[in-house]
C-alpha cells in the first residue's frame, strides 16, 4: 500500500469535473491517495512511476480511447486493478472488456455511486510498491 497504509488510485479521464469529483471524493475518504490524469499519456506517466494500486479508465477518451490504454496498460502494469468507467453498458462494451480480462463488475456505468469505486478500490489489497512521495490531484 501507500503511505500510511493508503491505496493509491489513478483517475483516467478527460473531463476534468468528473476526475477532480472522484478524486476529491476519494481524497476525504482519508484512505486514498489520489492523481488524476486527462490522458493516455499522463496516465502512463504517472503508472511508470510503479506508485499506482487501482487505476480507473474512462472509455471515451479524446486521444487514445480507454480499450486502446487498456490494451497497453494492463500487461506493462500487471499489479494494478484497472477499473472502466463508461456512460454505455452495451453488449460490445461488456464483450470488449471481458476480452480485455476485465469482469463486469469492474464496469462502472455513469453515474455510479462512488461508495461502489470505493468498495473496489478497497479490494485492491496489499501490495509491496514503495509509498508515493505526495499526493497530488486534478
Amino acid at each position: 500500500m501507500g503511505a500510511e497504509g493508503k491505496i493509491a488510485v489513478l483517475v483516467l479521464d478527460d473531463e476534468v469535473h468528473i476526475r477532480k469529483a472522484v478524486t476529491d471524493y476519494l481524497q476525504d475518504e482519508g484512505r486514498f491517495e489520489t492523481w488524476g490524469a486527462a490522458t493516455a499519456a499522463e496516465a502512463f506517466s504517472l503508472l511508470e512511476q510503479g506508485r499506482i494500486h487501482v487505476c480507473l479508465v474512462d472509455l471515451r477518451l479524446k486521444g487514445t480511447d480507454g480499450f486502446a490504454f487498456l490494451e497497453q496498460a494492463q500487461p506493462r502494469y500487471p499489479a494494478v486493478r484497472f477499473l472502466v468507467q463508461t456512460g454505455s453498458y452495451e453488449a460490445d462494451v461488456r464483450e470488449r472488456a471481458g476480452l480485455l480480462g476485465i469482469a463486469e463488475e469492474r464496469i462502472l456505468l455513469k453515474p455510479f455511486r462512488l461508495e461502489t469505486l470505493v468498495r473496489h478500490a478497497r479490494a485492491r489489497g496489499v501490495r509491496t510498491s514503495p509509498a508515493p512521495a505526495g499526493t497530488r490531484r486534478s
